[in-house]
């Protein structure tokens, strides 16, 4: 497991499958040019991300590649707690491109796109914090890898929602 327990701009890359990432309450991965936690394919699948803490990037705060298109094998969790942020100022907060992604935020995901960006797989999204995107809050075309999203949310969901089933 890598934890991040402090402050950082340097953007996290794996290619690891199983590799997991716990940025704690004093930690943080602010990046100013390109992606905050990326996953890179065809490889980084079942990779686990815990977030207490703030996870910020122009572009993409977190982008999981995974496979690019095909088949593939696992997934990637995503854990936001109360007080956790992911944003981005720029496309999404979380893109997912190739890997079934399930996401469970208990704190903030924001964007001003799309806060949520699912291309593929099947995909489940647990809210009882808040997703805003100014485009959408949650966009699934699965246009890499087909699939569908689930989403159940007992917290707010500020954007449209487009969810297209492969």
């Amino acid at each position: 497991m890598t934890i991040i327990s402090s402050a950082t701009t340097a953007t996290f890359s794996t290619s690891t499958a199983g590799d997991n990432i716990l940025v704690t309450t004093n930690g943080s991965i602010i990046n100013s040019t390109g992606y905050a936690i990326q996953t890179t394919g065809p490889v980084a699948y079942n990779v686990g991300i815990q977030i207490y803490g703030e996870v910020v990037a122009p572009n993409k705060a977190i982008q999981f590649d995974g496979a690019s298109t095909g088949s593939f094998f696992g997934g990637t969790e995503v854990f936001v707690a109360e007080g956790g942020i992911v944003a981005s100022d720029g496309a999404s907060a979380l893109q997912s491109a190739g890997t079934d992604t399930e996401v469970t935020n208990a704190g903030t995901i924001s964007a001003t796109n799309r806060a949520l960006h699912f291309q593929a797989g099947d995909n489940i999204v647990l809210n009882t914090g808040t997703i805003s995107g100014l485009s959408y809050a949650i966009f699934a075309d699965q246009i890499s890898i087909s699939g569908e999203t689930e989403i159940a949310t007992a917290g707010t969901l500020q954007g449209s929602i487009y969810n297209q089933g492969g």
